[in-house]
């Protein structure tokens, strides 16, 4: 009986490690330029945009005949954009302001807005519904400072799928979000 437990208790000892000695499933994009990297789960897709932009799409996912079918609609989508004219309050308040965009689009409703500090950066977000071809959305948007750019990060999926699936993963991909100069520098007094 006692080898028994101890051929076990090895066991068990073996899997942990193997299991823990696994890559992270993570892969990292460095944006040098825009001076910002985040990590993502490696079997999304990521595709280069022009002017900095990235996007990255979920995987495929089998329907109920096992066809491969694309969902399309969930995403995250990053923007970095130069900033010079002041502080993040003030760029969202030029490029984002839920009331003008409540009013100027009748189908997309705030739901919460707020503000937080990720990787010691300031950020502000808001989270908002929206329909396209009558399918209900939810989307998160971050506007992070770095510095003198500002980086926008929206991350959409249906409203079905928000809180079940996609929430979690999209506050991980956004909160990774780092100052890639910051991370070469870390010794830097500010």
């Amino acid at each position: 009986m006692k080898i028994g437990k101890l051929i076990f208790f090895i066991s068990m000892i073996s899997f942990l490690a193997s299991a823990y000695g696994q890559p992270s499933g993570k892969g990292t994009y460095i944006d040098v330029s825009n001076d910002f990297f985040i990590e993502y789960p490696d079997q999304w897709e990521l595709e280069e945009g022009e002017e900095g932009v990235v996007t990255l799409y979920s995987p495929y996912e089998a329907n109920d005949n096992g066809d491969d079918i694309s969902d399309f609609e969930e995403k995250i989508q990053i923007t970095p954009s130069q900033w010079d004219e002041g502080t993040l309050d003030e760029f969202v308040d030029a490029n984002f302001n839920p009331i003008e965009w409540e009013e100027s689009f009748s189908e997309i409703k705030i739901t919460k807005k707020g503000k937080e500090t990720i990787n010691g950066k300031d950020s502000r977000w808001v989270i908002f519904t929206y329909s396209i071809d009558e399918i209900p959305m939810t989307a998160i948007l971050y506007f992070i400072k770095n510095s003198n750019k500002i980086v926008s990060i929206l991350a959409v999926s249906k409203t079905d799928d928000f809180e079940m699936i996609y929430k979690k993963i999209y506050l991980e991909v956004i909160r990774s979000t780092r100052s890639y100069i910051d991370s070469k520098t870390p010794n830097l007094k500010k």
